[in-house]
């Protein structure tokens, strides 16, 4: 059995200590998370937090330095502020992408272009990496209690989509977890922590053939202010006809005789396609600053 701990966070570091509950137990930190890796079960073997690239607190050069720099910042705060092991509850950090305007100090302001859509595109490539090595059993616990405006529910979104494909070949349950409401110390000095939902996951099936006109790309951007290498690496990402039929096959397996079809269609490549459109995505994103004025795009 494969029991998986995924939590959204916001910004920990203006969270003030309160006392969270869970089914008899307390403890005062300044996140639900400590409670919940103690109490939940089964106890999670493999521990997700999913923060955004948008808490950046300082300029940085390049991307891959911004979200080097942003996981250093939550390891030592989950290490020194929170008191978990990183290493001992086997936990990592996934940084995706945000959008927004925010100041980082004095003057400085980070501005990250993009759509929402990236978020939920790409931590639906990160957790698909975790689900397919799950075994026939699996549970998942899924904390909300501090994800803020679009996380928690584009997080719920891809792993309900997630776990609904994985439950075609496993026994799969879904748990989340919520504390109440924190205000300030003055009106809450103790947070319940409530399990929202419990229950088995059954498959969804709702899929439609790719590429009607014949081509499809697996990454798309706006094609203004790439250089010629950047365009050709871009077109590259396109599928071709061939391509495109071996995955429709595949799709198309899934409603006629699993899961035989599954062995039998599953392009070999496209895992491989998949990670080189990310890669190449997280390369085109550029840090450029005008005065004051840094952008992400």
């Amino acid at each position: 059995m494969r029991s998986i701990f995924i939590a959204t966070w916001g910004n920990p570091f203006i969270w003030s200590p309160v006392e969270y509950r869970y089914e008899g137990r307390s403890v005062e930190n300044r996140s639900s998370l400590p409670l919940l890796l103690e109490c939940v079960d089964p106890k999670p073997d493999q521990v997700l937090v999913i923060i955004l690239d948008t808490v950046a607190k300082e300029p940085i050069s390049s991307y891959n330095n911004l979200l080097d720099h942003i996981c250093s910042l939550y390891s030592d705060f989950i290490n020194e502020r929170i008191g978990v092991d990183l290493k001992k509850s086997n936990l990592s950090i996934l940084v995706a992408p945000g959008v927004g305007r925010f100041k980082i100090d004095g003057n400085v302001f980070i501005r990250f272009d993009g759509n929402l859509s990236d978020f939920y595109a790409y931590i639906l490539f990160r957790l698909s990496k975790i689900f397919l090595d799950c075994d026939d059993e699996v549970v998942v616990h899924l904390d909300l209690s501090h994800g803020i405006n679009f996380m928690p529910s584009l997080t719920l979104a891809a792993i309900r989509e997630l776990l609904s494909a994985l439950s075609l070949t496993s026994n799969v349950r879904l748990k989340i977890y919520n504390s109440e409401p924190y205000v300030n110390r003055e009106v809450t000095r103790s947070l319940t922590i409530h399990l929202v939902e419990d229950r088995e996951i059954t498959p969804i099936l709702d899929i439609k053939p790719l590429g009607v006109k014949g081509e499809c790309m697996l990454l798309k951007a706006r094609m203004k202010n790439l250089n010629s290498k950047k365009q050709a690496l871009l077109k590259s990402m396109r599928l071709s006809r061939e391509e495109l039929n071996e995955i429709n096959a595949f799709i198309s397996s899934i409603f006629n005789g699993l899961p035989l079809a599954l062995y039998s269609f599953y392009p070999e490549d496209l895992n491989e396609k998949l990670n080189y459109a990310v890669k190449l995505w997280m390369d085109m994103i550029n840090i450029i600053r005008e005065g004051g004025e840094i952008s992400v795009v």
